[in-house]
């Protein structure tokens, strides 16, 4: 799964959009200037002006400081910042853990940034 599509995933799962406005705030940024009305529609359009703008980094490391219990993947927020985030690396994840009995995972997935190769 690629970076953005994870995380996308992430947020919708462990943001709501009280937290996302304050998310969104945190980076800078202006709510309303973000597209979009629903949680999803939001996170969705958050993560694509990360891309766009090269800030996919400074969004992970503002996840993490918020929700540290995730693993907002140590390989991406490690990685060397000089390199600019290629839109066609891709994460892989392993899901650990299964559901309990309410459903909800007993762990979220781990990631690790791997780089295509052309």
């Amino acid at each position: 799964m690629q970076t953005h599509l994870l995380l996308y995933e992430y947020i919708i799962a462990y943001f709501n959009l009280s937290e996302l406005k304050d998310l969104i705030f945190r980076l800078g940024l202006n709510y309303e200037n973000i597209l979009g009305i629903t949680l999803e529609e939001k996170a969705q359009e958050l993560v694509s002006y990360c891309r766009r703008h090269g800030q996919l980094q400074k969004l992970v490391e503002k996840c993490k400081a918020l929700r540290p219990f995730l693993p907002w993947e140590e390989s991406l927020s490690s990685q060397n910042s000089s390199r600019p985030d290629n839109p066609h690396d891709e994460i892989t994840h392993e899901r650990i853990g299964t559901a309990n009995e309410n459903g909800y995972k007993k762990s979220p997935p781990t990631l690790a940034l791997v780089p295509n190769s052309y």
